[in-house]
């Protein structure tokens, strides 16, 4: 019985993340145009629907394929290797916080535009952040000694290559040297636990353990581009009004947070 009730509850969580999300968010693209304006996120005139549904809403299909493919990419990783308990206390957060946060964001911390801010890009990239925990959490349970150290390392390797790839400065000094060296200095300080990383991966292929070896490989690679895949890390004087990045961070932040707090609360 118990057995059951878990398997049914697993398969409540593929029904919401792979079937009921996707069908929200396809049924609000196909709504005619002049029903879609009451959702639209105006930084002047913020209504509460406004700043839930606009984060769900899109108009253009290439805009609408592109968040819909990126959220199905990471909702796959995540179910392949996240606990099921961390998935479900994930949900109610992921889904009802992070609109509030990125709509609040973006109305206080974006230039001031009378543009309409809209797309499901902003909880994506909230998906992006909880991903980096959920492969820390995997990293972790297969090598007990794996601490925040690990974490943290990805996250500076984020920031190292998107600030160089688009030349970030402060005060006109280049940034990505700095988080390169301290990149650089954590994977000293980790050595040894990347070398039994490494030996873990190289066991894995001896034993002919490849599909495990390959899986554990693209995890690391899309947790260290988490970051780098959603947009510039640029100054806000420099935002393309056509961009959203504050949302896209604020998301990516409020899902790593998440992550976090409920790894936090399992211990």
């Amino acid at each position: 019985m118990v057995v059951m009730l878990k398997r049914n509850e697993n398969i409540v969580i593929y029904i919401i993340l792979l079937l009921l999300v996707p069908l929200f968010i396809t049924l609000l693209f196909l709504l005619p145009p002049e029903m879609k304006d009451v959702f639209l996120l105006y930084q002047n005139n913020p209504t509460i629907i406004s700043v839930f549904f606009s984060n769900y809403l899109h108009i253009t299909f290439n805009h609408f394929a592109a968040n819909i493919i990126f959220y199905f990419i990471l909702t796959t990783l995540i179910l392949k290797i996240d606990e099921q308990i961390r998935i479900k206390k994930a949900l109610i957060p992921l889904f009802i916080f992070v609109p509030f946060v990125v709509s609040m964001g973006t109305i206080w911390l974006y230039p001031k535009t009378n543009d309409p801010f809209l797309g499901f890009s902003g909880i994506v990239a909230a998906f992006a952040g909880y991903f980096l925990t959920s492969v820390w959490i995997f990293l972790k349970r297969l090598k007990q000694e794996t601490d925040e150290k690990v974490l943290f390392l990805f996250i500076i390797f984020n920031l190292t290559l998107t600030t160089y790839v688009n030349h970030v400065t402060i005060f006109s000094i280049d940034l990505w040297p700095y988080l390169f060296v301290i990149s650089v200095g954590i994977i000293a300080f980790m050595g040894n636990y990347i070398f039994s990383l490494l030996s873990l991966l190289q066991n894995h292929l001896k034993s002919k353990r490849i599909h495990e070896a390959f899986v554990i490989s693209l995890l690391i690679f899309f947790a260290i581009l988490s970051l780098f895949s959603l947009a510039p890390l640029v100054a806000v004087s420099q935002i393309d009004s056509g961009t959203n990045l504050i949302g896209h961070y604020v998301g990516y932040i409020c899902g790593l947070t998440i992550g976090l707090l409920i790894a936090k609360s399992q211990e």
